[in-house]
């Protein structure tokens, strides 16, 4: 884990004294305002999802290090505690010879009293899409550890759990009227069902509920219920290439959970129609794989995402934050349509 050398003035001796700590970029105030820059995790950390836990503290997880674990006081100063999976607990399924990243885009929820994490898996052995999967694993913390307890759907028609959807990863999870679903899908459909939980967290689909919510363009959905109106957050484009990549963040909306959803202009998501939310500009690429929205505790709506930036290319997808915002008719947008490079701090009451 890379770490930040922070400068500390002596006035008396004028001299400084370098000091690391193994968190993230720190807000910086004034009497008057307190902001933060971008971005807000400056490591290679894509695809994050945030929970907010009972002590109202916040908890990361990106697509690094075996899924990587960060704990958070006020969603903008960061500390890495960990991760979810060691080369010892990693599940038996995810090893291969690829040497590519095995286990992708975690997805945190609390559920029932545990921690569940969703999270996308790589587990064949013949190089295709076939041997991806969604799977989930279970804690009684978010700072893990974390028990792997299966796969709740596959891409590979030979291999239960098979629904009949290919490329079966970047799930999310959402209750909406006491009832838990799952979204997921990259490039071969978005999809959603309803979940059946057991007491003792065994998860799986309800195949008879089964849905295609959006098109063959999509990927990294993410869903968000707000004054009656449902909104499907996707990313389109290719997430290559640093800081040439068309990776960006869009969206559609509808009046059910399971759609039709459709953009601005009321074309159907189905049709891979889409209204844009967030693209890169010169300073950011990539701007895609939002997190579910969180709530500040002033009601602000804000999104987590990942980006590469032009000052730091090595260090690959990076995360960010920004500040989502609603027109007159209800439709998000964030900043001029790209990145923010600093922005006020959101509003968090300590507990």
């Amino acid at each position: 884990m890379k770490t930040t050398v922070y400068a500390l003035l002596i006035a008396s001796a004028a001299s400084l004294t370098a000091a690391t700590q193994s968190c993230s970029r720190q807000a910086s105030s004034t009497p008057e305002t307190a902001t933060f820059a971008n971005p807000i995790i400056g490591q290679d950390g894509p695809d994050p999802t945030v929970l907010r836990d009972t002590d109202g503290s916040f908890w990361l997880y990106n697509t690094a290090d075996l899924l990587s674990i960060w704990h958070s006081p006020d969603l903008v100063t960061w500390e890495k505690t960990g991760s979810a999976f060691t080369e010892e607990t990693r599940p038996d399924e995810s090893r291969y010879n690829y040497g590519k990243a095995a286990l992708w885009a975690p997805e945190i929820r609390l559920i029932d009293g545990k921690y569940v994490l969703f999270f996308s898996m790589w587990w064949g052995d013949d190089g295709t899409y076939d041997g991806h999967s969604v799977a989930y694993a279970v804690a009684d913390s978010p700072a893990g550890p974390f028990e792997f307890r299966g796969q709740i759907v596959n891409s590979d028609p030979d291999y239960p759990p098979y629904y009949g959807t290919g490329h079966s990863i970047d799930q999310f999870y959402i209750e909406d009227g006491g009832r838990p679903y799952l979204f997921w899908g990259s490039f071969r459909g978005i999809y959603a069902a309803e979940l059946a939980i057991s007491p003792d967290m065994d998860i799986t689909i309800k195949p008879e509920t089964l849905v295609k919510v959006a098109g063959n363009g999509y990927e990294g959905s993410c869903v968000y219920e707000r004054d009656g109106k449902y909104y499907l957050f996707a990313s389109v484009g290719d997430w290559t290439g640093g800081m040439e990549s068309t990776y960006r963040t869009v969206v559609g909306r509808s009046d059910s959970l399971l759609g039709p959803y459709t953009d601005r202009e009321g074309r159907p998501m189905l049709d891979n129609a889409f209204t844009e939310l967030i693209a890169g500009d010169k300073r950011f690429a990539g701007t895609g794989h939002n997190s579910n929205i969180i709530e500040d505790d002033a009601g602000n709506t804000w999104m987590f995402y990942h980006a590469y930036d032009s000052l730091s290319p090595d260090k690959g997808r990076q995360t960010m934050l920004d500040l989502v915002e609603w027109d007159d008719e209800g439709w998000p947008y964030v900043n001029n349509g790209h990145p923010t490079e600093s922005s006020p701090v959101p509003v968090i009451n300590k507990k």
